[in-house]
């Protein structure tokens, strides 16, 4: 069993969903709903994470690194970010 900090997550296969970088923002369009989000500042740090696959604690570690925040406040960001990406259906564990 893999401990928390350690599952792997993975951006939907571009089949379900495609995305752009445009400018500082990452722009999201999923296929089978046409719905589109757009995200911008920790969320594109996180996105760019997930579309090569990425564990839980790397993406902590991402937000440590790009914003010089405490581990703590990045696993909550984290955590707040995947839940949102699982409810719309964007990522898989892997």
């Amino acid at each position: 069993m893999e401990g928390a900090g350690q599952t792997r997550w993975q951006a939907r296969p571009p089949d379900k969903i495609v995305w752009r970088e445009v400018g500082d923002e990452i722009v999201i369009l999923d296929l089978r709903t046409s719905l589109y989000w757009t995200l911008n500042g920790s969320a594109t740090v996180l996105w760019s994470a997930l579309i090569k696959g990425a564990t839980t604690s790397e993406m902590v570690q991402r937000l440590v690194d790009e914003f010089d925040v405490d581990a703590e406040k990045a696993a909550r960001d984290v955590d707040a970010f995947l839940e949102s990406c699982q409810a719309q259906d964007m990522v898989e564990p892997t």
